[in-house]
């Protein structure tokens, strides 16, 4: 659902892009590919950290989604990649690269980045929720007591 909700809007920014900027062929794959391979990034880093750091205490069903740990590391995560991504370009000497040449790295970087993650998020430890007794337990620890 997340790549439903971001790669839509970012279809549609790119072709505006497309429309408005005199781009060759290979300019346009390439954001393709980093903008494409950046939110599947950041949905499965979010995933990530959802997983590993849950908000099993809450007084509301809004609170863990806009409160909690992941969300705040995912923003702020999303935030200081693209900054590094500009920062590189500019101030380093990442411009030696070219356009298609340095923003082909961060595409080699995301892909990487998204494999690990998604190989992770499969592995056979996995699910790491437990209801037992009225008690949540993840990853061996009791989170909460269920009242009835």
């Amino acid at each position: 659902m997340q790549l439903l909700l971001t790669g839509l809007p970012l279809l549609l920014c790119i072709m505006c892009s497309v429309a408005v900027y005199p781009l060759h062929l290979i300019q346009i794959l390439m954001l393709l590919l980093c903008s494409g391979s950046y939110v599947l990034l950041m949905a499965l880093a979010g995933l990530f950290l959802g997983v590993k750091m849950p908000t099993l205490t809450w007084t509301n069903e809004i609170m863990p989604m806009k409160q909690g740990g992941p969300v705040v590391l995912t923003v702020f995560g999303g935030f200081g990649y693209m900054v590094l991504l500009f920062v590189g370009f500019m101030l380093l000497p990442g411009w030696m690269l070219g356009f298609c040449g340095y923003v082909g790295c961060f595409v080699g970087a995301n892909l990487f980045l998204t494999v690990w993650i998604w190989k992770w998020l499969h592995k056979k430890e996995l699910p790491v929720f437990q209801l037992c007794n009225g008690e949540i337990t993840v990853y061996g620890r009791t989170m909460k007591k269920h009242k009835k």
